[in-house]
């Protein structure tokens, strides 16, 4: 994804991920999800996702969130593009010492290397290793990959269809009110 995206996004000359080691810090995130779950308690019962919406923006009184809805449509499948890459099939950095995946504590890509993964297995490590690509591999970078991930809407299964329709049609439904109700009626299930 980072190496498809620094290629094909125009003004972007180089992405850098840092990851924290777990249970080491905090991230901006966690504050966010912080603030969302204290507006969610606070609103009490959200039946349908669209409800969640106005939850989110607000969530914060200074400079609310800024929420982007997605379609199923929107998501684009790059496990597909990292298995043409063979990525994960790789096993030594271009020093031959092994490459453990599950270290990886700073990735970047540039446009400058298009063939190039750079990464620190320590926020200590001064400088980057590095894994060069096999060219015959990166025409995956060039296609019109990464395809959509869905074509139409993913189902949900027959279970959770099945459960969602307990709480609309039970004796004392949960869920009352028939604009809702035929919002879960309508989800896409396995049959």
């Amino acid at each position: 994804m980072l190496l498809h995206s620094v290629q094909n996004l125009g003004n972007i000359k180089r992405i850098k991920l840092l990851y924290f080691e777990a249970y080491h810090g905090q991230s901006e995130g966690d504050s966010a999800h912080s603030a969302i779950s204290t507006a969610i308690e606070r609103v009490g019962d959200l039946l349908v996702p669209s409800q969640l919406i106005p939850v989110f923006r607000l969530a914060r009184r200074k400079n609310p969130y800024s929420v982007h809805t997605l379609q199923h449509s929107d998501f684009q499948d790059y496990k597909t593009l990292a298995n043409h890459l063979r990525i994960r099939s790789v096993r030594e950095d271009d020093q031959g010492h092994d490459v453990v995946w599950l270290d990886m504590r700073e990735v970047m890509v540039q446009k400058t290397d298009r063939d190039k993964l750079f990464f620190k297995t320590s926020h200590q490590q001064e400088s980057y290793r590095s894994i060069t690509l096999k060219r015959k591999w990166l025409s995956a970078l060039d296609c019109n990959m990464p395809s959509k991930l869905y074509s139409k809407p993913p189902k949900i299964s027959k279970e959770k269809y099945d459960d969602l329709m307990s709480l609309c049609k039970a004796p004392l439904p949960m869920v009352r009110v028939a604009e809702y109700v035929s919002f879960f009626e309508s989800l896409p299930h396995s049959s």
